[in-house]
Parts: C-alpha cells; sequence; structure tokens
C-alpha cells in the first residue's frame, strides 16, 4: 500500500469513528427525527431502527468504501486472463518462461537449457517482451499447434515464421486456418510481406550462391502460395454471382 492510499484509509477510519461517537450522542434525537419522518411519509412498509443496527449499517457502507481503492484491478485482470489461456489450451504445461530475457522454453525441446528455478515466470502467451527461443521456435511452433485453438496457432506460427521466413512448410497451416475462417486479407498481407521480403534479399549483391538457391526456393514457394491463394478467392467471388 502506497503513502497517498495509507493516508486515505486513516482519514477514513478517523471520520468513522467520529460519526460513530456522534451517534451515540445524539440517538434521541436522531430516533425522534425518524419517527417524525415516518409518520409524515406513512410508508408502507416500516421497520424500526435501533442503535446497533444503525451503527452497524455505516461501518458495513464505510468498510466497503475503503475497500473498493484497494482492489488490486490489473492483478485480477492478469489472473482472469492466465485463466482464460490456462482453461483453453494444455499448451503451457509445456512452456517456460525466462523473467530476465524475455524467452519462452519448451520444456522437453528446449530441456538442455531451460532457465534456473528463480528465473522462471508465469506466460500468457504472448505478452510483450515474450518470445520463443529463436533456434527452436520452428520445432516449438510445429509442435504445438496442433494442440490449439486458431488464435494461439496463429500467434505460434508468426512467431516461428518471423525468425525463419524460408521454412515456408509452416505457410501451409497458417494461410488454410485463415481460409477457414475467411480472413483473406490477412493472406494477403502476410504473403505479399513474405515476398518483398525475399527479393529485398535477393537483391544484395554479397549473398553466397547456397544462400541464394535458398531465398529463391522459399520466394518461389511462397508465390506459389499467393497465386493459390488469389486463384481461391476469385472462385469463391464467382459462386457468390
Amino acid at each position: 500500500m502506497n503513502t497517498s492510499n495509507l493516508i486515505a484509509l486513516l482519514g477514513l477510519i478517523v471520520g468513522f469513528l467520529g460519526l460513530q461517537i456522534a451517534i451515540v450522542k445524539e440517538w434521541s434525537s436522531i430516533s425522534t427525527a425518524y419517527d417524525k419522518l415516518k409518520s409524515i411519509v406513512k410508508p408502507k412498509f416500516s421497520f424500526t431502527i435501533s442503535r446497533r443496527k444503525c451503527i452497524f449499517s455505516i461501518g458495513g457502507i464505510v468498510s466497503l468504501l475503503v475497500m473498493i481503492p484497494m482492489i488490486p484491478i490489473e492483478k485480477i485482470l492478469f489472473i482472469a486472463k492466465k485463466a482464460e489461456f490456462y482453461g483453453k489450451s494444455t499448451i503451457w504445461k509445456y512452456l517456460i518462461l525466462n523473467n530476465k530475457s524475455g524467452v519462452v522454453h519448451h520444456k522437453i525441446i528446449c530441456a538442455d537449457h531451460l532457465p534456473i528455478e528463480q528465473n522462471r515466470g508465469d506466460i500468457i502467451l504472448f505478452s510483450k517482451g515474450h518470445h520463443l527461443h529463436r533456434s527452436k521456435a520452428v520445432y516449438i511452433a510445429e509442435t504445438l499447434s496442433k494442440l490449439v485453438e486458431d488464435s494461439y496457432k496463429e500467434i505460434l506460427l508468426i512467431e516461428a515464421i518471423r525468425n525463419s521466413p524460408t521454412s515456408t512448410h509452416l505457410y501451409g497451416p497458417l494461410i488454410k486456418m485463415w481460409g477457414k475462417n475467411r480472413e483473406y486479407l490477412k493472406i494477403h498481407s502476410f504473403l505479399s510481406a513474405n515476398i518483398d521480403y525475399f527479393q529485398g534479399l535477393l537483391e544484395r549483391t554479397n549473398i553466397t550462391p547456397r544462400v541464394e538457391k535458398k531465398y529463391r526456393k522459399s520466394l518461389f514457394e511462397a508465390k506459389q502460395w499467393q497465386d493459390r491463394a488469389n486463384y481461391l478467392r476469385r472462385m469463391s467471388k464467382i459462386l457468390q454471382m
């Protein structure tokens, strides 16, 4: 609790005690005023009030007012988000976060280089600053994308492709998923970004023949996916005529 919250809490406690003392001292006047009000208004449902009930009721209201600002809303939202993730997916059982580096490891795939116990933390896939272990990203994505729903599959596959754009075998599951969900703009943007990337790399003059062959192969496969996606999109429009 910070200083401002502590001061506010102490102020409320002092005010509450002062109110209780005033109720005790002026109870006869309060009771008389209540009886007069009841005789004027004549409510359908009436109840008697006692000093004890009044004090306890006010105490409960003040306690609630004190507790509301102290509720850690951000922590509650974090726990709720984590519970949603854990409830929808089982892949968290396989993942370990390195708190210091933000690297997400797989318990089995990365078994020989897991972070020490005190550096391990909770993971919600993927918070800002978290990323798959780069040298194992493709293998981790291939393994876990089969176990999760589409939103997490998308995150895993894009993370892996970003680390290894030439892993074009990962394009298929991603494009098929987007096609199934009719997210055609994502398909177009994804393939255009990768084609532009490979074309830019091939324009360099300092790449080796081996690397050039690898980039040309990836470019060819990305263009094949683009041609296929364009064909299916056009056929889909014909069916809608």
